[in-house]
């Protein structure tokens, strides 16, 4: 961890985003990024949100610059797909409190064949809470992603996009 640190600071790395698993369950969370926003660097962290609330007044303390939260769905296809009752709220809950808090906040979302039908909702929601950005990631095949059938059909997929780019050159607000 010290030499990662060392690193970023040599290379004059001007952000990082740590991700995980869950980052704020690390104990060390704070300290990491105090020591990189001290560098001048810019740190932000991906969460599923749903300790976030609990931690935000020590990441603002610590000089998180940004906060990504992954919403995959709707309420009960999130909550699902999550295997935790609550998740979703505590995702949207988390974006709420970030943004009320003066943080960027990005939601992400993994596009899966189960969540392609959201696609469109995410949006929705990211325009309704006001985030800063939303990010759609592909599903990358490794660890379960790899064993289950989430993978989405490559003409599905495609399909996907095109009506992405088409909506993104065609919505005003963009």
């Amino acid at each position: 961890e010290k030499a990662i640190i060392a690193q970023l600071i040599e290379n004059e790395v001007l952000s990082v985003n740590i991700s995980g698993g869950e980052p704020l369950l690390n104990p060390r969370i704070f300290s990491i990024i105090k020591e990189l926003t001290h560098k001048n660097i810019d740190v932000g962290i991906s969460t599923n949100g749903y300790i976030f609330k609990q931690k935000a007044s020590q990441l603002i303390d610590s000089g998180i610059g940004f906060v990504q939260i992954s919403i995959d769905g709707m309420e009960d296809f999130h909550d699902s797909f999550r295997g935790v009752k609550g998740a979703y709220a505590h995702a949207v809950e988390s974006i709420e409190y970030a943004k009320k808090s003066g943080i960027f906040v990005q939601m992400n979302t993994t596009i899966t064949a189960k969540n392609m039908k959201y696609v469109f909702g995410n949006i929705a929601l990211a325009e309704k809470l006001g985030v800063d950005r939303i990010f759609f990631r592909r599903v990358v095949a490794a660890g379960l992603a790899s064993k289950n059938d989430v993978i989405p059909n490559k003409e599905d997929y495609i399909k996907l996009l095109k009506s992405l780019i088409d909506f993104k050159y065609s919505n005003k607000t963009n």
